[in-house]
C-alpha cells in the first residue's frame, strides 16, 4: 500500500482564502473546517485549538505578526494579511 502524503502545504494563506470564502452562521468569513486544514497544511496540531489560538499560529508559521483579533486590525500594518477581514 503506498504511503500517504501530506498535502503539500501553501506557505501563503492567501491562495487558501481564495478558495474557501464564505459567510457562516457566526458571520466569520472563513469557516474552522478551512482554518484546521490550512494549520495541517503547515504540520499544525489544531487539536483543542479555538480559531483566535489557531490563525495566530498559521501567521507565526507564515512569519506574519500573530495579531489576530487582537483589536490590533487599524493599527497592525499588514493590510495585505489574509486574515484581515475576519480580524477584529
Amino acid at each position: 500500500m503506498p504511503a500517504k502524503h501530506p498535502p503539500e502545504p501553501t506557505h501563503c494563506s492567501a491562495w487558501f482564502f481564495k478558495t474557501s470564502r464564505s459567510i457562516g452562521k457566526e458571520g466569520w468569513t472563513v469557516k474552522m473546517t478551512d482554518i484546521r486544514a490550512q494549520a495541517k497544511g503547515l504540520g499544525i496540531n489544531s487539536f483543542g485549538k479555538n480559531r483566535d489560538t489557531l490563525v495566530r499560529e498559521i501567521q507565526r508559521a507564515e512569519g506574519n505578526r500573530d495579531c489576530y483579533n487582537r483589536g490590533e486590525s487599524a493599527t497592525c500594518g499588514q493590510t495585505a494579511c489574509a486574515w484581515r477581514t475576519d480580524c477584529k
